[in-house]
């Protein structure tokens, strides 16, 4: 019997459907088997393209993982494995390329940093991770650590102004201390004093000739800091030259009205976040700072330099012990003074300031290593002491003491417990040798640190080894007046409060620890 025509269309209609939907699901096999392809290409691709593009350097100024053995003193390398991942991790190809897209992606549209080192604020700016604790209060410095601080750098001044010379003390702030309007909001201020304000007060009270660095880069309508970088502008460093010369009583040369065109600043932050995409900031040079010239080392990086100014009629010669923020001065200082010193290595060697013959001596130090003048105290003659009307109160065994040569100097170090010290005690040596009495003298006080610093710049602190807490001391003697008299050498450790002394250690220097460095 004949189907209608009615059914036998629609049963047409229906075989044309089946095809379709047969073929669209062959063409969805296909693109999902070309999308698995494409994935597993991309993913090897940084392994097959080692083999010409292999990354053998990072951008993260980290050290690469060296290619494994398979044995290890005679036997089978057990770790070969994780090794090579490891190697693996470090050299494939594009890896710089994708860790700087990586931190640009969360830097831009997650508002978060891609490195621990890196904080992401607002309106992009960056700040270093290193300066958060000072930000937010957190890990200060103790009550004793301050006073270290601030009494290694009178002992200092007084060494300085002894010799005729001026010494000023500039404290370089932090950029969230000047600007904390860019910090995310979810990270707080703490509101305690933090340690520059605490740092401040002990050294005023002590006398020392300290440069209000914060106050005169507070400008309100000024941005001194860069945004991607964690330095003053040229700007800035300009403010604090001017402060600097004003603390220390010179009558130095101004440079307004010698701007030049503007210049391009790469920002150390910028490059610690996005190391390959970090884009540089404009800011402006003075040609009035550039009449100078390099007589050691070749640029404001190296660790000392020693410039010559250009100038006509320059005079006067300057010391100044600095850090990273020291860089951006150096044309300043340079141009202004006829011959220029600049160290950042650590501990100061003060004797540069005789071999210099220095009539002026600055100290420049950022707030985030505020602490290393309680953790590395300079190396330098410690001052003899006369107190006529000493008064020994009591005895008590409660220090730890190392003599040994450290090159011109013998050192004389060790701790005290902190049962036996107030906030402010000081700490006297008094050395003889035999039955003949050398002299009393006063300790640098020291502060441990238990991790060196690492900076922005790579650079690090050497912390305190002998110190644990913050009951250090150290006294630096000439060590030829003792060649051939360590053995009958006795020393008396005293901590002082006033006149009046506990004697905390006496003992003979063959009791004690002797190391020649």
């Amino acid at each position: 019997m004949a189907q209608p025509k009615h059914q036998a269309k629609h049963a047409r209609v229906s075989v044309d459907t089946s095809v379709e939907e047969r073929s669209l699901g062959i063409m969805g096999k296909g693109m999902h088997s070309i999308y698995v392809l494409l994935c597993i290409a991309l993913l090897a691709l940084p392994l097959v393209c080692m083999a010409w593009r292999p990354t053998t350097t990072s951008s993260e100024k980290k050290d690469l993982a060296p290619w494994p053995s398979l044995m290890v003193d005679g036997v089978p390398n057990v770790h070969f494995l994780s090794d090579a991942g490891a190697y693996f991790e470090d050299h494939f190809a594009f890896r710089n390329e994708l860790v700087d897209a990586d931190a640009l992606l969360k830097e831009r549209v997650l508002h978060t940093s891609a490195t621990d080192r890196v904080i992401v604020g607002r309106d992009g700016w960056l700040f270093y991770k290193g300066t958060l604790n000072d930000y937010q209060r957190t890990n200060l410095m103790s009550d004793r650590a301050i006073f270290n601080a601030a009494h290694n750098v009178a002992l200092v001044q007084e060494f300085v102004e002894g010799r005729g010379a001026s010494f000023a003390v500039g404290i370089a702030p932090n950029k969230n201390s000047l600007y904390p309007r860019y910090m995310p909001y979810y990270l707080l201020r703490g509101t305690d004093a933090g340690n520059l304000t605490r740092f401040e007060q002990e050294a005023g009270a002590l006398g020392v000739h300290l440069v209000d660095l914060t106050s005169a880069l507070s400008a309100p309508d000024q941005v001194l800091y860069y945004e991607t970088d964690s330095h003053w502008t040229n700007e800035g460093a300009r403010i604090a030259y001017e402060a600097l010369m004003a603390a220390v009583g010179r009558a130095f040369t101004s440079l307004e009205g010698t701007e030049t065109a503007s210049i391009e600043h790469l920002g150390d932050v910028a490059v610690m976040l996005r190391p390959l995409s970090a884009t540089p900031e404009e800011d402006i040079a003075y040609a009035g700072a550039q009449q100078f010239e390099y007589v050691e080392g070749d640029g404001v990086e190296d660790t000392a330099i020693q410039t010559r100014s250009t100038r006509e009629k320059a005079t006067g010669s300057l010391v100044i012990y600095r850090d990273s923020f020291g860089n951006a001065l150096v044309p300043y200082l340079g141009s202004e003074y006829a011959d220029a010193f600049f160290s950042k290595l650590l501990p100061y060697d003060m004797g540069e300031v005789a071999r210099r013959e220095a009539d002026t001596v600055l100290f420049e130090r950022a707030e985030r290593h505020l602490s290393s003048y309680a953790t590395t105290p300079p190396y330098m003659y410690s001052p003899r002491r006369e107190i006529p009307d000493l008064t020994v109160a009591r005895e008590m065994d409660a220090a730890t003491a190392s003599v040994r040569i450290n090159g011109p100097y013998l050192q004389i170090g060790g701790c005290i417990e902190d049962a036996a010290l107030q906030s402010d005690s000081l700490i006297y040596v008094d050395v003889a040798v035999g039955d003949k009495a050398v002299g009393l003298f006063e300790a640098f006080l020291v502060s441990s640190q238990a991790e060196a610093v690492s900076d922005v710049d790579g650079a690090s602190e050497p912390g305190a080894d002998e110190v644990v807490g913050d009951g250090g001391y150290r006294v630096f003697l000439q060590a030829s007046a003792f060649k051939d008299a360590l053995d009958a050498m006795r020393i008396k450790v005293y901590v002082m409060d006033g006149n009046v002394a506990t004697c905390v250690l006496d003992s003979s220097v063959s009791e004690v620890f002797v190391d020649s460095e």
